[in-house]
């Protein structure tokens, strides 16, 4: 849902009517407005929640031709997140992809672990004109049971929000995400609680995915309920918006609708939200329904337009049908699956 906004206009309460119902009864736009391009898969780390070694994909970077020629034909979009199976700023040329989306008029996303930023990355973080960038943080005292090692990420965050303040500037947004993990709520109190210190602007909560390492202990849907209710009061105590998809997200009057309406929204869980206007796009160009199957071809987008592949067969079945495996994932779901 696109509109994340306070003090809303009648016009803007409008659209998001007009979204909720489209949701509501599963009605396709026409094309996508949120796209997500892999342009790389290689990362720095190997972290043990992540699941991107159990994909059997090859790790490589996007080439920058591929990328122009993909982004050229997100015709309708409106978002795009250039974030993968990999750290966005492992890849040398991350700064001309920004800076492409751009120039196409597309909002600009990624999800870094913040260990490569620099001085000078950071610096061109703002001359790229970057809207959002969202860190993966699961804890602030350097806790060694999961996660990755993140001090320098830590002071990275920190140098972001205090030269966006000197300038006075109103992007790129700050995000910190957590998962939810056995036992560990007392890590995302922490990451709450410094996210709101230092000024961030909102702070996502996920559930851990335990199909690919089942080995890994989450939060039982009894803990996770309470949780995300401390989280909450936390962050509305002292100022900062707590996310969480299973739950509430948004501001004001989207989010009032959301909390209401969130069971009907995802459709009672028979088909998940990612499939209502989001394509995932892997480093050969290929588009695939979700990023949790990168191998799954629903067209290419070095050859075909992005209305001939979101109208055609294949991601017609896959809305229908979904896929093999998605009846084990609740990574979207309201419900909890045991």
């Amino acid at each position: 849902m696109s509109y994340i906004t306070t003090g809303l206009g009648k016009r803007k309460k409008q659209n998001i009517v007009l979204e909720f119902l489209g949701r509501m009864f599963f009605i396709i736009p026409g094309r996508p407005k949120f796209a997500q391009i892999e342009i790389t898969n290689s990362c720095n780390l190997n972290c043990k929640m992540c699941p991107r070694n159990f994909l059997k994909v090859p790790f490589r970077h996007m080439d920058l031709a591929v990328y122009k020629k993909v982004v050229d034909r997100l015709d309708g979009v409106h978002t795009l997140t250039l974030t993968g199976w990999g750290e966005p700023f492992y890849y040398d040329k991350i700064f001309d992809c920004i800076k492409y989306a751009k120039k196409k008029g597309l909002k600009v996303k990624l999800t870094t672990n913040g260990v490569l930023l620099n001085d000078a990355k950071i610096d061109k973080i703002f001359e790229s004109g970057l809207d959002e960038i969202t860190f993966s943080i699961d804890h602030i005292r350097g806790d060694p049971d999961f996660g990755h090692p993140n001090k320098a990420a830590l002071r990275n965050i920190e140098k972001i929000i205090s030269i966006r303040r000197k300038k006075k500037a109103l992007r790129p947004k700050v995000v910190l995400q957590s998962t939810m993990h056995a036992r560990k709520s007392r890590n995302i109190f922490d990451v709450i609680r410094w996210g709101a210190k230092i000024g961030a602007d909102r702070i996502n909560l996920a559930r851990l995915d335990l199909r690919f390492d089942p080995n890994l202990k989450r939060a039982s849907e009894k803990e996770e309920q309470s949780i995300f209710r401390k989280s909450d009061r936390l962050g509305r105590k002292l100022g900062i918006r707590v996310d969480m998809v299973q739950y509430a997200v948004f501001d004001g009057f989207a989010r009032w609708m959301y909390k209401i309406t969130r069971k009907i929204l995802h459709r009672f869980d028979t088909k998940c939200s990612k499939g209502y206007n989001y394509i995932y796009v892997n480093v050969d160009g290929i588009v695939t329904p979700c990023c949790f199957y990168p191998l799954m071809k629903m067209g290419d987008l070095k050859t075909q337009g992005l209305k001939e592949i979101w109208q055609g067969r294949k991601f017609k079945k896959f809305r229908k049908f979904m896929a093999p495996g998605c009846e084990k994932c609740d990574v979207m779901r309201v419900r909890y699956l045991e």
